[in-house]
């Protein structure tokens, strides 16, 4: 028989703001989104759930992506649940 995994981001493990922040570099900010964004929130949520506008949230986000070196919030989010990259 044919079986289907599906996978939810927001089962997924929890990511660390001080982790974020030390080893990646980000503010304190840019770490509550891109968590927001890990556990599956989409840009609109994160802004709700952080109280920041959405112009606020883009903002961060491309500071994010600079600073991580992704291009795409999956390659963003991907990164995050596999955890930090040891050789950079």
């Amino acid at each position: 028989p044919d079986v289907l995994v599906m996978y939810t981001p927001r089962q997924s493990r929890a990511v660390s703001i001080p982790l974020l922040r030390d080893i990646y570099g980000l503010t304190n900010a840019e770490a509550l989104l891109a968590a927001q964004l890990s556990c599956g929130s989409d840009l609109a949520g994160a802004a709700r759930a952080l109280g920041i506008s959405i112009h606020t949230v883009r903002t961060h986000l491309k500071k994010i992506f600079g600073k991580l070196e992704v291009r795409s919030q999956v390659e963003l989010v991907t990164l995050l649940l596999a955890g930090p990259r040891l050789s950079r």
